[in-house]
């Protein structure tokens, strides 16, 4: 369950920043994938990344909690003896993603649609 909390609260701390712009009009796909690029912040490793110069994305940092809310979700509904087919807090984390990229682009098109001039005028 700490593993399940831990990533949420990592998950929403990287996301935050990003979807706080959107009343901005400037969170658009290409804004997103920038930020997921950047490298990610803490000193602990990661598995797969051996060496002193390697630094992980945002994106595959993101990646890895997805992975580890999955697991803490499912250990514990199986520890709890409940049978769930579906992990929801996996598709909730990846949705929250999407749904701020939507959400910005929809605010950024209806800013853009706003500043445009009247014909004729």
């Amino acid at each position: 369950m700490i593993a399940l909390l831990f990533a949420l609260f990592d998950w929403f701390v990287h996301l935050v920043p990003i979807g706080s712009r959107i009343a901005m009009a400037q969170v658009d796909r290409l804004y997103v994938f920038d930020k997921l690029a950047e490298p990610a912040e803490g000193g602990w490793k990661r598995l797969g990344l051996a060496g002193a110069d390697d630094r992980m994305s945002v994106g595959l940092h993101l990646g890895y909690m997805v992975a580890l809310a999955y697991l803490a979700e499912k250990y514990v509904l199986a520890w709890l003896r409940v049978c769930w087919p579906v992990p929801l807090v996996p598709i909730a984390m990846v949705a929250s993603l999407v749904w701020v990229t939507a959400t910005g682009e929809r605010v950024q098109r209806e800013f853009v649609a706003s500043r445009t001039w009247p014909p004729g005028g």
